[in-house]
């Protein structure tokens, strides 16, 4: 918005006084505007039970800038909500611990969760990262006898 040709005009209307303009200059300062980019990955993946490798699935973003502030969420079903660890991991391998294991409770079927840094404050690793790339949400069930499936999940960034 700033690139092109600056001209100033001075006028001198009182007619009878005379000056000169000896020098001139600009400073501009040009903010760009946050931008938003938002993605969902629709998906029925197994969650394996007592297994730390757990599932992963990734949604790739395109643009670049740094990250300003992330939004997600998830959708799943399992029979133990307890057994479930729930980390996003950044195109740049810093990880989130969106929720430990053992702290959903005893709750089973379906579980939808959203977060922010303000909810969720382990998403600071998060922030200032570079957004190109994966972005992969890592779940895993390291209790025995439950059974699951991630049904989808999505991220909403917004960057500079």
């Amino acid at each position: 918005p700033l690139a092109g040709a600056w001209q100033l005009t001075v006028s001198d209307l009182a007619g009878a006084d005379t000056g000169r303009i000896n020098h001139w200059s600009i400073e501009a300062v040009c903010q760009p505007g946050k931008q938003t980019v938002r993605k969902e990955q629709t998906e029925s993946l197994s969650i394996p039970d007592k297994n730390p490798a757990g599932v992963r699935s990734v949604i790739k973003v395109d643009d670049t800038g740094m990250l300003g502030h992330i939004r997600v969420w998830f959708e799943l079903v399992h029979t133990y909500h307890g057994d479930l660890t729930v980390t996003l991991v950044s195109p740049t391998g810093h990880a989130a611990v969106l929720v430990p294991f053992n702290t959903l409770g005893s709750g089973r079927g379906k579980l939808t969760k959203e977060f922010t840094p303000i909810n969720q404050p382990s998403l600071a690793a998060v922030l200032m990262d570079e957004i190109k790339g994966d972005w992969t949400l890592h779940i895993s069930d390291t209790w025995a006898a439950d059974s699951g499936t991630l049904e989808k999940w999505g991220i909403e960034i917004e960057y500079e």
